[in-house]
């Protein structure tokens, strides 16, 4: 019997994947992260988003069709897509190809600031 068929049905070897992936992605508390990186009180907090740090690319855009569902990253922060929770955005994390956090932008007037997992 091959190894990979000793772990498990490909269904039960993508949900540990799954998981193990998602053991990297903690709830964030915008205000505790205001106060440990010192985020101005006049920054305004516009969402979460999903970030592929690695590649330093944000999730732009989603498409959901019947049968599978797109997704399309690019590198400016300011088209990324914005959740108003992280609960929200985590699922779209999990969901990811790629290593992906979830992430707090801060808009600070002419820049964007993130701050993520």
């Amino acid at each position: 019997m091959g190894q990979a068929k000793q772990r498990g049905t490909t269904e039960q070897r993508a949900q540990q994947a799954r998981e193990r992936r998602r053991e990297g992605l903690l709830p964030i508390d915008v205000d505790e992260l205001r106060t440990t990186h010192k985020v101005p009180a006049d920054a305004e907090f516009v969402g979460f988003v999903v970030w592929l740090r690695e590649r330093d690319e944000f999730l732009v855009h989603i498409e959901e069709l019947p049968e599978l569902t797109k997704r399309a990253y690019g590198s400016f922060v300011d088209n990324a897509i914005r959740f108003p929770t992280w609960d929200d955005a985590v699922l779209h994390a999990d969901a990811s190809k790629h290593p992906a956090v979830v992430a707090a932008a801060f808009d600070m007037g002419k820049q964007m600031f993130i701050i993520g997992g």
